[in-house]
């Protein structure tokens, strides 16, 4: 038996009613993925869409870090008595006598293949502390979106126990030693264990044997209570679980779907249901898919990554465990959803970044919350009359951007953004479009309230900060009355800014007149570019430290 799990998480889904139909074209990935002797299970995109993560089993060139005391034996060990402890090892989970132990089911390692608009390139044998020679194995993306779940619970001095734990990415193949997961009260009598955890971390979905399962293993839910720490499992009931085997559950991004794979009706197949109240037992009637994601084989590990439409699984229709996708897309989305493609760019430096971001509905519900690692985003949405953008990350002053759908091309169904992320450091400049006037008048125009909201809100979740606010002007006038109007439209910014909550002692004005053009005023573009208002950090009260990301999280 099999002692793997599997975790995926990620989307905002629509009843997946294309499903069923009979048109659909599966995709077997290519053969640097699946491998003509070995099993490929367990399927994850990362949040950015460019990483493939995936479990192999049985190569003989696995990971052979092995931990004993603190140290990797197997750089001390011969060969023979090397194989003789990873025997006692494997036969200990297995429970039965273990021979062979590159052939055996329990040699499982994560390996990982890039992806560039949705095709498969290189792939890649992480190595430790993600891999070692006991079993391994991505389950699910953790809610920071650069943290992953995988199975079993390792020590620093060497062992394992049964469970899951949470491991940090740093780098391309730099890894944090896994930390434990704590689910209250937990146990299972039975080898193979599945999870899936909701984006938000608030959820868990386990595939466990325990006293009160109704066959071979039952889907059970837990509920986050601390830090790192899930309640008791709670059974979906028997609208989900069987006499037979339900295993590798995998739930929407708005918990309102399940896709798990089960052998109720003889070969094991992928389901999905619906959830009906928030007592978390009660579900529509598990749907079969149709085929050809179904086949006659075996089914498994269903994981549905929303920026591309694919729905990944595994099938041994071709012999041992393979991995394959197919493209869904739910008739009623087609001409709803909307992609939408952007950058976070320290506006210091103009260099894409690292960041979380998060997307906010016209009704400032939280939609989604992402992780990018080289400050490129995409994901789809159904199109609303609104949405709002707003990134994440510590040190930077980070705003927001609005999108109405309404004002938009959507000819071909994307959009591209930018997210500009200030560092806070003093003299740098917050980044906000132009704040208009009325002409040659101190006089806000109604159509940059927005802007100054947003610019408000910034500056009450960064109190610690504390803006001059400068005017500027192009050189179609006299000087001294150009530098009275630049000097009178920064006061009329701050009274604004005060008059909506911001205190004046955070407030410094200066007008500088036509002294500070952007650029030689030759044309009517270059002169309205001059006409500006700039929000510039004049001190970082240290006293009074805040940030966005302890504020937004």
């Amino acid at each position: 038996m099999r002692n793997y799990l599997y975790l995926l998480v990620g989307i905002i889904l629509i009843f997946p009613y294309h499903l069923f139909a009979q048109n659909i074209k599966v995709e077997k990935l290519p053969a640097s993925v699946n491998s003509n002797n070995y099993g490929e299970i367990s399927p994850l995109l990362s949040t950015d869409g460019k990483t493939l993560f995936f479990t192999r089993i049985g190569f003989p060139e696995f990971n052979k870090t092995l931990l004993n005391n603190g140290r990797d034996i197997s750089t001390s060990l011969s060969s023979k008595e090397y194989d003789e402890n990873l025997k006692s090892i494997f036969s200990k989970i297995a429970g039965t006598s273990i021979q062979n132990v590159s052939q055996s089911k329990y040699n499982q390692d994560i390996w990982t293949a890039n992806l560039y608009d949705d095709k498969i390139g290189a792939i890649q044998h992480p190595s430790a502390p993600l891999n070692n020679a006991l079993p391994n194995s991505i389950c699910s993306l953790a809610p920071d979106g650069n943290s992953y779940i995988i199975i079993n619970q390792f020590s620093p001095e060497g062992g394992m126990r049964k469970g899951f734990s949470v491991i940090k990415r740093l780098g391309a193949d730099a890894w944090t030693f896994p930390k434990p997961i704590k689910i209250e009260n937990y146990y299972t009598s039975h080898p193979d264990v599945g999870i899936s955890m909701s984006p938000d971390g608030e959820v868990l979905i386990t595939s466990l044997r325990r006293d009160d399962t109704f066959g071979s293993t039952d889907l059970y839910v837990s509920f986050k209570t601390g830090e790192n720490t899930w309640g008791v499992p709670q059974s979906l009931g028997s609208n989900i679980n069987s006499n037979k085997k339900e295993m590798t559950p995998f739930i929407s991004e708005d918990k309102q779907l399940i896709f798990f794979a089960s052998d109720k009706a003889g070969s094991t197949d992928l389901y999905v249901s619906q959830r009906l109240d928030d007592s978390w037992t009660n579900w529509t009637k598990p749907k079969r898919l149709t085929a050809p994601i179904n086949s006659k084989a075996k089914e498994s590990h269903p994981f549905f990554h929303s920026a591309s439409g694919y729905l990944y699984f595994c099938s041994n229709r071709d012999g041992s465990s393979d991995i394959f996708r197919v493209k869904i897309l739910p008739p009623k989305s087609l001409a709803g959803m909307v992609k939408i493609k952007g950058r976070i760019i320290n506006a210091k430096t103009g260099q894409q970044v690292s960041s979380r971001f998060f997307s906010f509905s016209n009704k400032n519900t939280l939609t989604k919350k992402h992780y990018t690692r080289d400050g490129y985003f995409e994901f789809n949405i159904p199109k609303s009359s609104a949405l709002t953008l707003q990134a994440s990350k510590e040190g930077f002053i980070c705003q927001e951007q609005k999108l109405s759908f309404l004002d938009i091309n959507l000819k071909d169904r994307e959009v591209f953004v930018k997210l500009y992320i200030t560092p806070k450091e003093e003299g740098e400049k917050l980044y906000l479009k132009n704040i208009k006037f009325e002409q040659s008048k101190a006089v806000i125009l109604s159509s940059s309230f927005s802007q100054l909201k947003q610019l408000i809100k910034t500056l009450k979740i960064h109190p610690n900060i504390y803006l001059r606010i400068e005017g500027h002007t192009d050189n179609q006038g006299k000087d001294y009355e150009l530098l009275d109007l630049s000097q009178k439209r920064a006061e009329a910014v701050k009274a604004f800014l005060v008059q909506n909550g911001i205190s004046p002692v955070r407030l410094e004005t200066i007008g500088y007149g036509a002294a500070k053009p952007l650029n030689e005023n030759a044309t009517d573009f270059e002169r309205k570019k001059n006409r500006r208002v700039e929000f510039v950090i004049a001190k970082v009260s240290e006293a009074m430290a805040s940030n966005m990301s302890e504020k937004t999280e």
